[in-house]
């Protein structure tokens, strides 16, 4: 899954979908920069057909929108406009990924980050749009065997305006290191303790500092000795396999 920040205009793109917010009201959270009067105009004289309620958990996906190369537009009910707070954003973010699983798409174009949130800035929602992408995307595959061709992988392009550009791809690149710090620690959770052992934790911590330039240091049962550490050594007893003590350095 990848994910980057755009601020070119839509009429341009080509993707496999748009996400675009809907309030209650039927207002469509939109700069009017992205989108041409032509789609805008389209879109609304959808929702008047009453088709979508623009509530939390509604849905409705339009095809080949007149002003725009992308064939499919998918919106998703925000709720009401000043009830918007970061509980129904998290909750409409992963509405989008559960409509999107059922879908044929792999390239998306996302504006639902650009809805005011209550007491929230653009690096938050940012932040919290990749956070909770990744948290509702992700599934516990080590122990399977995935059809590759029909696991879902998205990748998106997050737009917000040229003024936010900098502070979204920090917050983009924040983020997606945490989320996928999350994402290890929950497949680390879910694996068996007869695969997942001190001796495998030591073998992926190393493997992660190779990767990111930290140092790390798996001491053994006479290094752990050394340090007298009793307590440690005695939990490890409860163990037929051998202790390990990890220690990451990261001085970035």
């Amino acid at each position: 899954m990848k994910f980057s920040i755009k601020t070119d205009q839509l009429e341009k793109q080509r993707s496999d979908v748009l996400v675009i917010g809907v309030y209650e009201s039927l207002t469509v959270v939109c700069d009017k920069l992205s989108l041409s009067p032509s789609s805008i105009g389209h879109i609304g004289s959808a929702l008047k057909h009453g088709d979508m309620s623009g509530k939390i958990g509604s849905s409705l996906i339009l095809y080949n929108v007149p002003g725009i190369k992308i064939p499919k537009i998918l919106l998703i009910g925000l709720g009401k406009e000043k009830e918007f707070d970061g509980k129904k954003y998290h909750a409409a973010v992963r509405f989008m990924v559960n409509a999107l699983k059922k879908m044929d798409v792999k390239l998306v174009i996302s504006l639902l980050q650009i809805a005011s949130v209550k007491e929230a800035d653009i690096a938050w929602n940012v932040e919290h749009f990749i956070n909770e992408v990744m948290d509702a995307s992700y599934e516990f595959t080590e122990l399977k065997t995935v059809n590759k061709k029909t696991k879902k992988i998205f990748d998106f392009f997050v737009v917000v305006d040229k003024k936010s550009q900098k502070i979204a791809e920090e917050a983009l690149k924040k983020s997606f290191a945490l989320a996928k710090g999350i994402e290890l620690t929950k497949t680390l959770g879910n694996l068996p303790p007869n695969i997942c052992t001190p001796t495998y934790l030591g073998k992926k911590a190393q493997e992660i500092g190779k990767e990111h330039g930290m140092k790390i240091d798996v001491l053994d049962q006479n290094q752990i000795e050394k340090l007298k550490m009793g307590s440690f050594l005695g939990v490890a007893k409860g163990s037929r396999q051998p202790p390990k003590f990890i220690v990451i350095q990261h001085n970035k």
